[in-house]
């Protein structure tokens, strides 16, 4: 149960599609590269686990997928990305932002969040062009507004469910989410089945601490037909390199990455890993010629 697994199943004699996913171990790494505040731990933890649930449906390991929650919040943007092979990576403008937590004790993640923007989902699935699918943050609070962007940008009626439980000592104790998606010819009886599932739902983090992601949906569904179908190990992986950015400084053009150098350096830092690169004038001299 120390792993990040995601678990699919099918449930309602096949009407619905579960996916669960127990996701501490990736929000611990993140919380660990970036020093978040645990505001920003719940906000970026919730948005880096449905990314992972998300992706785990991307048909081949160079498909690509990113999301951008910006709700006008004092956390700035929250940007997370994901490959068909589950490396998953994020940050947040602002790591290190604090707000009191609600009057039930509950970290404010809305209030960090805002909740007048836009969720934006980009999928590069080896098209000639990526989708783009956008909807406005209806609450700020990550699980709302994702069920939101399914029903409006995707045409997919789901339920959305996420949590991230931050201990005292600002570590991720339990992180975790699940998505019910209802899929076509489903009968109204079985909606509605999936609505009442919200009420069980309320403390995700809380129920996940003690089970893997196979458990938690054997217990939610134990008496509703679940057929496992399908497990899959997310985990926090940055897949930047020194190719990499030598592509994002020929990107830039030789006059700009001169004007860059800095006594005689220029450093670029990846958002994803606060790993940091850095070019001389000997480099760069190699590099564009």
């Amino acid at each position: 149960m120390n792993e990040d697994i995601i678990t699919k199943a099918l449930i309602y004699d096949n009407q619905v599609q579960a996916i669960a996913v127990k996701s501490t171990n990736i929000v611990n790494k993140a919380i660990k590269i970036h020093n978040l505040s645990p505001v920003c731990s719940a906000a970026l933890g919730r948005t880096l686990t449905v990314t992972a649930m998300m992706a785990c449906n991307l048909k081949n390991k160079d498909e690509n997928l990113s999301v951008t929650v910006k709700g006008g919040g004092p956390i700035g943007s929250i940007i997370t990305a994901c490959d068909g092979a589950l490396n998953l990576r994020g940050y947040v403008d602002n790591p290190s932002i604090m707000l009191p937590l609600k009057s039930s004790g509950k970290l404010d993640v809305s209030g960090v969040v805002g909740s007048k923007g836009k969720l934006i989902v980009i999928k590069d699935i080896g098209l000639k062009s990526p989708y783009i699918g956008q909807s406005e943050i209806v609450s700020g609070e990550i699980a709302e507004d994702f069920a939101n962007y399914f029903a409006i940008s995707e045409q997919q009626p789901c339920l959305v469910a996420l949590g991230v439980l931050i201990g005292k000592d600002c570590n991720c104790i339990s992180s975790g989410g699940l998505i019910l998606n209802i899929l076509p010819d489903c009968s109204e009886e079985v909606i509605t089945k999936v609505e009442k599932c919200s009420s069980k739902l309320l403390n995700i983090s809380d129920t996940l601490k003690d089970l893997s992601a196979k458990q938690f949906l054997n217990q939610l569904f134990t008496d509703d037909g679940i057929q496992f179908t399908e497990e899959l190990y997310p985990k926090y992986n940055c897949k930047c390199s020194n190719e990499r950015i030598d592509r994002v400084i020929l990107s830039m053009g030789k006059e700009e990455a001169y004007k860059c150098l800095k006594e005689g350096e220029l450093k670029v830092i990846c958002n994803f890993c606060n790993t940091e690169y850095k070019y001389d004038k000997k480099m760069l001299d190699a590099l564009f010629n």
